[in-house]
Parts: C-alpha cells; sequence; structure tokens
C-alpha cells in the first residue's frame, strides 16, 4: 500500500514541481511589457498512460491497484491571453493593443514573430525596434524613421515625422489578429498558429503600454501556497520510504 502512496504522491509532486516553475517564470516578467501569463492544470493519469499498462507481467491485478491509487498528470498548459493593464507614458514611441487578440508583428533570427511589447525605439539603422533589438514590421517592410524629428504614431498605427518636406507619413505598422491562440517563444515573443488577418484599424492607445497581466500579490500567495504543498508531499514520500525500510528490516519506527 505505501508503494501505491509513494506513486500517487510523486505523480503529483512532478505536477507541483511544473507548476513552481511556471509561477516563478510569470513572477519573474511581472513587469515585462505585453508579457501574458501560463497556467498549469492537473488531472486525473489514465491507466493507458501508466508504467503499469506498459508491463505485460503485471497481470490482471495492475489496472485494479490502480483504480485504487490513481496517479496524477499535466492537465493543461496554456497561455492566458487576457488584457493587461494600459498604462499612460506620455512616451511618442509607446503604442499599446487595446484589443487581447491583437498583435504586432516584429523580424527575428529565424523568421516572424508576434508580441504585444509597444515600447518602442529607434535602433542604430535608425528603424523602429523593440528594446530587444527585434524590428517591428509594416507591410513593406521595416520602418525607417531616420532624419526625422518629432516621431509620432496615430492610433491606426500610421508613423508621422518631421522632415525638410514637413509632416511626412513614414510607415505603418503591422497589427494582425490570429485565427488561432499563438504558441509562446519565451518572454513577450509568440509563434502565429493559424491565419494571420490584417487589422487596418487596431485603435491603438498611443504614448501608452501594456504591462504584463501577471497579478503580483495573488502569484506570490500561490507561489507560497504551491511550494509548502511541494515541501509536505516531500515529507510524506520520505516518511512513507522510511515505514518500508522499517518493514524490510523488520524493525519500527
Amino acid at each position: 500500500m505505501t508503494d501505491f502512496g509513494t506513486y500517487s504522491l510523486s505523480t503529483a509532486g512532478f505536477y507541483l514541481f511544473r507548476k513552481l516553475d511556471i509561477l516563478n517564470n510569470n513572477l519573474a516578467n511581472v513587469n515585462t511589457v505585453g508579457y501574458k501569463r501560463d497556467k498549469v492544470s492537473v488531472a486525473e493519469q489514465r491507466f493507458n498512460e501508466s508504467l503499469a499498462s506498459e508491463m505485460g507481467w503485471a497481470g490482471e491485478y495492475s489496472y485494479f491497484d490502480f483504480d485504487r491509487y490513481k496517479g496524477s498528470r499535466f492537465g493543461s498548459e496554456i497561455t492566458d491571453f487576457s488584457q493587461g493593464p494600459i498604462i499612460p507614458t506620455q512616451r511618442p514611441l509607446d503604442v499599446a493593443l487595446t484589443n487581447p487578440n491583437q498583435f504586432f508583428v516584429v523580424q527575428i533570427n529565424d523568421g516572424l514573430a508576434l508580441t504585444r511589447a509597444g515600447n518602442l525605439e529607434i535602433d542604430k539603422d535608425g528603424d523602429l525596434a523593440t528594446p530587444s533589438g527585434y524590428k517591428i514590421l509594416s507591410e513593406g517592410g521595416f520602418i525607417n524613421v531616420q532624419g526625422a524629428s518629432n516621431v509620432r504614431i496615430s492610433t491606426d498605427g500610421s508613423v508621422y515625422g518631421l522632415t525638410t518636406e514637413g509632416i511626412t507619413f513614414l510607415g505603418k505598422i503591422r497589427v494582425v489578429q490570429t485565427s488561432e491562440p499563438p504558441k509562446k517563444l519565451g518572454g513577450n515573443l509568440f509563434e502565429a498558429q493559424g491565419n494571420l488577418e490584417p487589422v487596418t484599424n487596431p485603435n491603438l492607445a498611443v504614448e501608452s503600454i501594456e504591462q504584463s497581466n501577471v497579478e503580483l500579490i495573488p502569484t506570490i500567495i500561490n507561489l507560497i501556497t504551491t511550494n509548502k504543498q511541494f515541501d509536505l508531499y516531500v515529507k510524506l514520500i520520505k516518511t512513507i520510504d522510511e515505514i518500508n525500510q522499517s518493514s524490510i528490516n523488520g524493525g519500527s519506527i
């Protein structure tokens, strides 16, 4: 019986360990612009997912033992794309998406990626880019503002600057909507899944940024609670192991 108890506790412990990893990563990105928190859920393990189901010698009683002492498995690991708080910054190159299903498109080393980070900068080439150096894209390529001053972004994503010819249109930020939730690449970058649909009038919040949707206090409380649960499971497994050793040695604890 204690072996089954160890199995049930161990599988639950693996889930808690992964949950701790996700909560710590969320907490580390609480100030990352456009970051979306991850969530994990636990589900009851099915017999065909257990080691016993792979062992032909386990006998006809394996299922009944498993049915009495079930294990746990990851139910799902998803990214929560709910809208983060939009904070005014009064900075001309800051822009925030107001629709949680929309994304900016950026150039990364091996292709294109999506992001909701609109805290833009002008890179060494004079192109609009994220602080990580990923160039923001328009429908026609990069948006170069070199030689322009007083650069501004309008609510539809159009970029204007003051040049020798007066107020000049410099490009329009590409905003897309995905047919399926994108896959997280890391930080505030995502990989598109399904089709990308262009958004002509995204109604951007100018001179503003979208903060991470990680809620600081609830995340800290969840982290502390999960850590205590994990410690308890470890202690219980250790106690069961001591009981087993005592039984093998014919002693008592």
